[in-house]
C-alpha cells in the first residue's frame, strides 16, 4: 500500500490529484494498493481513483495543519502503508517533517524549488526546473524525464489529421478557471476568420457554464461546450490547444499538440520554456493576455505545417516512460 496526500477544488485546481493519479495508477499495474488521503473526496476526479480501487481517506481538517499531518499519519498506520508520497503547496517542510516521523519512504512533489526538506525524493516535472535550486544532498527527480502521464495517455498514439479537414480546437484553462478565461476565449475565437472546430471546457462553476453556452448559442457549428468532462478523448482528437501553462499543458505537449498558452498562475514556469524549444507560443499571464493569445491562434490554424513542426517537437520531448521511473524508485524504496 502506497498512500497519497493531495487535494483539488476552488483555488488549486486538479493537477495534483491528476499526476498523483497516474503515479497511482502505474503502482497498482505492478500490483501495488493505492490510498488518498484528501480534503476534497467529492470531487469528480477523486472518482477516478476510486475507479483504481483506492482508499479514499477523507481530510477533516485545514489543509497542511498539525492535525492534517495527524491525519495522514493515522491513516497511513490503518492502512499499513509501505511508503508515502505527497504533493501540494501548502505542505511545508514542518508539514513533510511531521510525515517523515512515519519512518517510511516519502515521496514529493514541487513545482518552486524547495527551500528545506526531509523527503527521499522531490519530483519536480517541470520544463526547465534544472533551474530550480535545492539543497544539497537532497535527492531531485527533475524535468520532463519524470512527468507522470495517465494510463489513458500513455496508451494514446496520435494520429495525422488529413489534409482538408477542419482543424479542431481544444480551449481548457485547467480544473478552476474561476475568472472563466473560457468566455473571454470564446468571445474572441467567434470573429477569428479562419475555419475551426473547437470544443470548450468550462471549469467555472454552473453559473459560469451557462455564461458559455449562452455566448455560444449564435455558433453552434463552432462551438462545442461541455463542463468538466474527461479530457483525454478531446485530446486526443485536437490540432491545436488553447490552454493554461499547468499539466495539461504537459500532457498536449506528450501527444504532439501544439499550443498557445495563457498562464493563470505563478508557479506555472513551464510555458516559457515550452516556447523556447518551439512546442508552444507563450502569450502571457491571465485574461489581459487574451487578444494576443487569440491572434496567435488564428496565425498557427491559417499554417498546419507550422503546427505539425510544432506538434513534433513536442512528442520528441517525452518518452512518456516517466510515471514508470517514478514508480520503480518508490517501490525500490519499500524493500530497502
Amino acid at each position: 500500500m502506497i498512500l497519497f496526500r493531495a487535494d483539488g477544488g476552488p483555488g488549486i485546481g486538479s493537477g495534483h490529484l491528476m499526476r498523483c493519479l497516474a503515479l497511482a495508477q502505474a503502482l497498482r499495474d505492478r500490483g501495488e494498493a493505492v490510498g488518498l488521503a484528501t480534503v476534497s473526496p467529492d470531487l469528480p476526479a477523486v472518482n477516478e481513483w476510486r475507479g483504481e480501487g483506492a482508499a479514499i481517506i477523507p481530510v477533516g481538517a485545514p489543509r497542511g495543519s498539525r492535525k492534517d499531518g495527524e491525519i495522514a499519519l493515522a491513516s497511513a498506520r490503518h492502512l499499513k502503508a509501505r511508503a508515502m508520497v505527497a504533493d501540494g503547496y501548502a505542505f511545508d517542510p514542518g508539514y513533510i517533517a511531521t510525515l517523515k516521523t512515519s519512518g517510511l519512504p516519502l515521496m514529493q512533489y514541487d513545482d518552486l524549488g524547495l527551500t528545506a526538506t526531509v523527503a527521499d525524493w522531490v519530483v519536480n516535472q517541470n520544463p526547465g526546473a534544472e533551474t530550480c535550486s535545492y539543497p544539497a544532498g537532497t535527492t531531485v527527480l527533475r524535468g520532463l524525464r519524470y512527468l507522470a502521464l495517465r494510463r489513458a495517455l500513455r496508451a494514446l498514439t496520435k494520429r495525422a489529421r488529413p489534409v482538408g479537414v477542419i482543424p479542431r480546437l481544444l480551449v481548457t484553462f485547467g480544473g478552476d478557471d474561476e475568472d472563466n478565461l473560457a468566455l473571454a476565449a470564446m468571445k474572441a475565437l467567434r470573429d477569428l476568420p479562419v475555419p475551426f472546430v473547437a470544443d470548450v471546457i468550462v471549469t467555472a462553476g454552473p453559473a459560469g457554464l451557462a455564461t458559455v453556452r449562452d455566448a455560444a448559442a449564435a455558433v453552434r457549428d463552432r462551438f462545442r461546450v461541455s463542463g468538466p468532462t474527461d479530457i483525454v478523448p478531446l485530446m486526443a482528437t485536437a490540432d491545436l490547444g488553447l490552454c493554461a501553462g499547468g499539466s495539461t499543458s504537459l500532457e498536449l505537449c506528450a501527444l504532439g499538440v501544439p499550443m498557445v498558452i495563457v498562464s493563470t498562475a505563478d508557479n506555472q514556469i513551464g510555458a516559457a520554456f515550452l516556447e523556447k524549444v518551439g512546442v508552444a507560443r507563450f502569450a502571457g499571464n491571465g485574461k489581459a493576455t487574451m487578444a494576443r493569445a487569440i491572434a496567435t491562434v488564428g496565425e498557427l490554424l491559417a499554417d498546419p505545417e507550422q503546427c505539425r513542426t510544432m506538434g513534433s517537437q513536442g512528442r520528441a520531448l517525452i518518452d512518456g516512460c516517466g510515471v514508470d521511473r517514478l514508480a520503480r524508485l518508490l517501490l525500490e524504496g519499500c524493500e530497502e
